[in-house]
């Protein structure tokens, strides 16, 4: 056992050495206090490539491996084989030149990204090469790629169905219409002509039973055009009021018949004149009402429109369709817009229908931006309640668009044209032939397909040729082309097709066509057409002599100078409004006569063609004939002959003075 001095004398050594090193670290300097830091750090550092989780290279000049960290070693095992070396670092020779870049490398079935950057070990030049495992990133963008060609695939094989869908629709709607035309034409026809009684009642029900059978074909194809998206609305101005009374009246019968009360309430506060598609919004009105008719037994159905809200340029209008008819039960009410869907299961063998009036009627209110939805109680009656937004429109807006189609007295057409009718069905062709002869036309000729038509037209040179687009051998739209490749070509051809697809009439005007008109065929719109494209013998005669004479007409002839019968009938014999359409047509005519004269005056011929074309219009709608004829001329003058344009302006001038002594002279009668 160590004695006292022993255990004492190794104290004081251990306190002197404590001493000293307090001493010592006391006596550091800041300067090596850093550079013992910075010795720590370093080895430190120089652990971070060994323990790196992603592979670390290093090579020289000679594309030998002066490095690679433990995690290289263990993701590259035969790195130092030569096809190995080649997998992993073959081609980045380009780096040097370039001091570094990126690139992707694909080793052992799996993907690294290669960052390569210039650095230096022991004085010597090398480049780094971070490796980073990419194979999961690759195959996340394989799948995309892989679901993006599906994508496409899909895509493509849709478009194609669909373009095969619309094909379908097109010829079924040709193959069902066309029939469908000559037997709704035919039995007008034949309802017209005096026959025995009990004869007439056969003929007018054939033309019942076509008509609601082409309001279930119009349902069907009007349901898959909205499925596909391809139902377009127009917005024109329009009588709401009128539109309203057309449908009542329309239905009069049928209540009458059921010895219902069929009502329509219009509040005084309700806008006329108003912008949008009045051909749906009966559609709508039609179903509706029909519907309300086709359940009601006993009692009444009323129409009743209300202003919902008034806004500065737009109206909110509220239809309402009220019956006192079966009504609905509440657990069927939700489901009552869906398609192929009625309120109970025995309504369709017991009523009838499809199914899709409802269904289409709600997508055509959605179309409009408006709502509709339903009151009823079962065995007390239903209530449709339609809400739409309409905007404002202007007297004179909707009388020109109502002058447009208006139905004139038949002499205001050229009976002595000659007219060729193109159909592939001779129910039409029957049809289009009774008409023809109704209208008085004195020289019809008739084929059956493109070919035929071709050949009669090289003989004859029609004024006009009423063309169906789908036949055989060869289509309408084939036969077009080929009269409108002659150059001496000057017939008016009318498209007349079951085919009532949307683009159907971009397609009939890319052939030259000059107009399109829908199976079954409307008489009064084959009317309105005739009267443009043919009018009577008095405008040809005018329109013959006012270019090679430049006389002016006689203001005497009412007929040619302007069409009172044509003002008067959207005028209905309101004194203000017919002041007020003849103040705004002269002050606007004024306005561009002078744009002409100084379109004239700078030499801008487009321009001034541009307003020809529009006092052309203006004067057409309001019924001063002569002008828009010689308006439509001045369209027809060369741009490079500023003589003949010159001259043209002249004739424009004096003929607005003979139409404004005219007026002058009428409203001083």
């Amino acid at each position: 056992m160590p004695d006292l001095w022993t255990v004492s004398g190794i104290a004081i050594v251990v306190l002197l050495y404590a001493v000293i090193y307090v001493w010592y670290r006391w006596k550091l300097s800041d300067a090596q206090k850093l550079l013992i830091l910075a010795k720590t750090e370093t080895r430190e550092v120089a652990q971070i490539p060994l323990n790196n989780p992603h592979p670390i290279l290093q090579i020289n000049r000679n594309g030998d491996i002066v490095y690679a960290n433990t995690t290289a070693q263990n993701a590259f095992p035969d790195l130092n084989a030569a096809d190995g070396k080649q997998a992993i670092l073959g081609g980045v020779d380009i780096f040097w030149r370039m001091g570094g870049g990126d690139r992707e490398i694909t080793y052992s079935d799996k993907a690294y990204a290669q960052n390569c950057m210039l650095s230096s070990m022991a004085g010597e030049e090398t480049m780094l090469i971070y490796c980073y495992d990419i194979t999961a990133l690759k195959r996340s963008e394989m799948k995309l790629k892989q679901a993006y060609e599906t994508a496409e695939k899909a895509r493509a094989i849709a478009e194609k169905a669909k373009d095969a869908r619309g094909q379908f629709l097109a010829n079924m709607s040709h193959e069902l219409r066309t029939p469908m035309s000559g037997i709704i034409g035919i039995s007008d026809i034949l309802c017209e002509a005096p026959m025995p009684h009990d004869q007439k009642d056969l003929v007018e029900a054939v033309n019942t039973s076509s008509r609601n059978l082409l309001i279930l074909l119009n349902d069907i194809l009007d349901f898959s055009k909205i499925e596909a998206g391809e139902l377009a609305l127009e917005t024109i101005p329009f009588d709401l009021t009128k539109v309203i009374a057309q449908v009542e009246k329309l239905h009069m019968t049928v209540a009458s018949r059921k010895e219902l009360s069929l009502k329509c309430e219009i509040q005084k506060d309700v806008p006329h004149f108003v912008k949008g598609d009045p051909t749906r919004l009966q559609q709508i009105l039609n179903n509706l009402i029909g519907n309300a008719i086709k359940f009601t037994d006993s009692g009444s159905v009323t129409i009743a429109t209300s202003l919902k809200e008034d806004r500065k340029d737009h109206a909110v209008i509220e239809i309402a369709v009220q019956d006192t008819g079966i009504g609905i039960p509440k657990d069927r009410q939700d489901k009552i817009f869906e398609k192929f869907q009625q309120a109970d299961e025995s309504t369709a063998r017991k009523y009838g229908g499809t199914g899709l009036g409802l269904a289409i009627t709600k997508d055509l209110v959605t179309l409009m931006k408006g709502t509709i939805r339903i009151e009823s109680e079962e065995g007390k009656g239903t209530a449709f309640i339609i809400t739409l937004p309409l905007e404002r429109a202007y007297a004179e807006e909707a009388a020109a668009e109502k002058a447009s189609f208006d139905k004139n007295a038949i002499s205001g057409i050229n009976k002595n044209a000659r007219i060729l009718i193109v159909d592939d069905h001779p129910v039409n062709l029957l049809f289009m032939r009774q008409v023809m002869k109704r209208f008085g036309f004195q020289h019809c000729d008739e084929a059956s397909d493109g070919k035929q038509a071709i050949a009669l037209y090289k003989e004859n040179h029609y004024d006009l040729v009423l063309m169906d687009c789908q036949m055989p051998h060869m289509s309408g739209f084939e036969a077009a082309r080929i009269m409108r490749a002659d150059k001496d070509c000057r017939s008016v051809i009318i498209a007349i097709t079951a085919d009532i697809s949307q683009g159907i009439e971009d397609k009939c005007n890319e052939t030259g066509m000059n107009a399109y008109i829908s199976k079954p065929v409307d008489q009064d719109k084959l009317l309105s057409i005739f009267q443009k494209w043919i009018p009577g013998e008095n405008d040809l005669m005018f329109e013959e002599t006012s270019m090679q004479n430049n006389t002016k007409p006689s203001p005497s002839d009412n007929s040619i100078m302007f069409d009172w019968d044509l003002f008067n009938s959207f005028t209905d014999g309101d004194q203000e409004l017919h002041n007020e359409l003849i103040t705004l047509f002269i002050d606007n005519l004024i306005i561009d006569l002078d744009a002409m004269k100084d379109y004239l005056d700078r030499q801008d011929y487009e321009n001034w063609e541009r307003v020809a074309h529009k006092i052309s219009g203006a004067c057409s709608h309001i019924g001063a004939r002569s002008m828009a004829q010689i308006c439509r001329d001045a369209e027809a003058v060369p741009l490079d002959e500023p003589e003949k344009i010159s001259e043209m302006h002249q004739i424009i001038l004096d003929q607005y003075k003979v139409l404004h002594d005219h007026l002058r002279e009428q409203y001083a009668a």
